[in-house]
């Protein structure tokens, strides 16, 4: 299967235009080669701006500009000049007549001039497109920022209650922030020159305080999925590691290279070092992250023309790093399957089908169970399958491949069509839905007509934990196992067909061990909507994600174990809980819980979705995401305390989490009072076909 990935987007950092105007038939000329945005810098306005105006006369720092609003929305990133920022050395740039004037404007009055701006800033809207508006990394500013950004951006109780799939918005702001943490103004403390013996933990504590603001900032504004990152790549890099992967897991929107950090190789051409290789291709892999070159001095239509070299050695390092990669998904939050409850879409059954790795697995796992069984003195007259859950059949599909397959390995074959070594194959598919009855026929009277008798099925539609089969089966086949290994019920709905195996039987899969992991994902986070007035418990729901990468702050812990056949349990003791102590193994923000299992199929044939141990080509289950309420910073070597439970009463079961250090949290879900998984469902069609 070919894979097809996005496209670079690449723009320009603009400092010290002369002209707007004046860039954009380059911009024009480049835009499906080389740039797609530019940013701009907003100063102030020489007329008043309205709802039905068409262009829009800017005076940004340098000079003024008549530019038709649809392509500033369409081409232009909004750059906010904020005292304590961006400091009065850029107006160097000016011509020396201005700079006295601009200087004096804005140290004189700075904040009503940044207040101004904001305003302004909203009224910028061409039909539903609106340019993202960049504010300067700030440390003395969050209230400010916080202030303006919820003035400017719609509030999380006014967004729509359905879960935000898409990490781009069309209001949006983006705060720059240097790498290093250092603040772009010299007046910083932050400025300072370090002792020299003190310079690589002076890096680090200020990296660090960046991204600790950024995280108080993110606090400050409800976890608004409008705010992103635009992170500068600076000279002096981080020597901690774990800091750019804290960076992967929040949203990045664009990542700002100074042309300054390119050296000239013999031919000319511009490279970076190879540590800055690393980390520029570690955030362009990440879902639709833009890039922007930033050259110095004052940017003219000659310049952008020399800046094609840069462009091409960018886009030339992404398509290098995409060798050998998947499709990079996007972050995405959705509810999790019940398909106890609900029927499942023609869409979710073709997505499992194309899990190559998942049903490869289950048919090397009913293979080697036929073989042992082989292998006894006294071989029975028919073999008994029941698939539960069977959808459209693959797991027929596989019943019968495996069978299929000893025969032909045996050499048993008769005439010229192959035939199973066992005398005769019955299965019993169980199916709920009516709407796949019409397939599921189709599909096995082709297996019945292929194999001329050898072959029996039998489809029922029935309730798997009533259900009365009229014999004892040798293998239970299933595959309920969802993101967490239980939260489709499998624990349940196996208790009663899991009663009619055979004594030498065997269910597939035999066990299976749900696994939590702390993690530190804020543009998973972002995306859970904060509801209206009467929906105020979003983030005590359980989540299916995916992500284009997460942090882990520890390694994974086993929770519940369930085996099949199991024990059987009284009903008052069905309520499982347990308490898991993580240690954090580095610096973070810990937003919630990412869950996963792993599921033995038979013997040593096992899947995983666990972080670092995931089975390789694994593509049916994602991932779950337990959040907390309310996340909490951790220090490297904090402990984390998770109470985590697993509740159930007649008519549903749910989960509940809270946790007691580093400090206490409420109980999330108390009661199923957010999210549960009911135990009923409707069943529309007679009970047997």
């Amino acid at each position: 299967m070919v894979t097809i990935h996005r496209q670079l987007k690449i723009g320009v950092y603009v400092e010290g235009a002369r002209s707007l105007a004046d860039l954009l038939p380059s911009w024009e000329a480049a835009s499906d080669s080389n740039f797609s945005l530019i940013s701009a810098d907003v100063f102030t306005w020489a007329a008043p701006l309205s709802k039905n105006i068409q262009h829009v006369q800017t005076v940004n720092y340098v000079s003024a500009a008549v530019v038709p609003l649809e392509t500033i929305c369409r081409a232009f990133v909004l750059r906010v000049l904020v005292p304590g920022g961006f400091n009065l050395e850029q107006l160097e740039f000016l011509d020396p007549d201005d700079f006295a004037l601009r200087k004096s404007r804005i140290a004189g009055d700075a904040w009503t001039i940044f207040r101004k701006q904001i305003e302004h800033c909203a009224l910028f809207c061409h039909g539903k497109r609106r340019p993202p508006v960049i504010l300067p990394y700030s440390p003395d500013m969050i209230s400010l920022y916080a202030e303006k950004i919820l003035s400017f951006v719609p509030r999380r109780a006014e967004d729509s209650l359905t879960l935000v799939s898409d990490t781009q918005s069309n209001e949006e702001i983006w705060i720059h922030i240097p790498l290093n943490g250092i603040s772009l103004n010299v007046n910083d403390d932050a400025k300072n020159d370090p002792e020299p013996d003190l310079e690589d933990d002076h890096q680090n504590l200020a990296a660090f305080k960046a991204y600790k603001w950024w995280n108080s900032l993110k606090a400050a504004v409800s976890y608004s999925h409008h705010l992103g990152v635009a992170l500068e790549i600076t000279e002096d890099l981080p020597s901690v590691l774990t800091l750019y992967d804290l960076w992967r897991s929040e949203p990045v929107r664009a990542i700002v290279i100074p042309t300054r950090l390119f050296v000239s190789l013999i031919d000319g051409s511009p490279s970076l070092s190879p540590f800055h290789v690393l980390i520029v291709q570690s955030f362009i892999l990440l879902w639709n992250v833009k890039v922007f070159l930033r050259p110095g001095g004052i940017i003219s239509p000659v310049k952008i023309e020399l800046l094609t070299p840069y462009t091409d050695y960018m886009r030339d390092l992404y398509h290098t790093s995409l060798v050998g990669k998947a499709e990079i998904p996007s972050a995405w939050l959705f509810p999790p399957s019940q398909p106890l409850r609900d029927h499942l879409t023609d869409s979710q059954y073709e997505e499992f089908e194309l899990d190559k790795r998942k049903y490869a697995d289950y048919e090397a796992a009913v293979d080697r169970y036929i073989r042992y069984r082989q292998s006894f003195e006294d071989v029975q007259e028919t073999f008994v399958v029941a698939v539960v859950g069977c959808g459209y059949g693959p797991l027929i599909d596989v019943t019968i491949n495996a069978a299929l397959n000893c025969g032909t390995i045996n050499g048993v074959s008769h005439g010229s069509s192959l035939q199973p070594l066992v005398p005769a194959l019955r299965i019993y598919a169980l199916e709920k839905n009516p709407a796949v009855v019409r397939a599921l026929q189709e599909r096995c009277a082709k297996h019945i007509q292929s194999f001329q008798g050898g072959v029996e099925i039998k489809i029922v539609m029935e309730d798997m934990r009533t259900w009365q089969p009229p014999e004892t089966f040798d293998i239970l086949l299933s595959e309920m196992l969802g993101g967490f290994g239980d939260n489709e019920l499998s624990p349940e709905c196996l208790a009663g067909p899991e009663k009619f195996l055979n004594e030498p039987g065997v269910s597939i899969p035999q066990s299976y061990t749900s696994y939590l992991c702390p993690i530190s994902c804020g543009k998973l986070y972002e995306l859970i909507p904060e509801g209206a007035s009467n929906e105020r418990r979003l983030k005590e729901r359980m989540y299916s994600f995916q992500a284009d990468y997460f942090k882990t702050l520890d390694e994974a812990k086993p929770v519940f174990t369930f085996e099949h056949p199991s024990s059987s349990r009284a009903r008052s003791d069905a309520n499982l809980k347990t308490v898991l102590d993580f240690t954090a193994q580095s610096e973070g923000m810990l937003h919630g819980f990412s869950g996963h299992f792993t599921a033995q199929l038979y013997e040593d044939i096992e899947h995983c979705t666990v972080p670092k141990r995931r089975t390789s080509g694994l593509t049916t289950w994602n991932d779950v995401f337990f959040p907390l309420t309310w996340p909490v910073w951790l220090e490297k070597g904090d402990t984390v305390r998770l109470q985590f439970f697993r509740r159930e009463n007649k008519e549903a079961i749910w989960y509940e989490w809270a946790l007691s250090e580093p400090r206490t949290s409420i109980v999330h879900n108390a009661g199923g009072r957010a999210f549960r998984m009911p135990l009923v469902f409707e069943l529309d069609l007679d009970s047997s076909l």
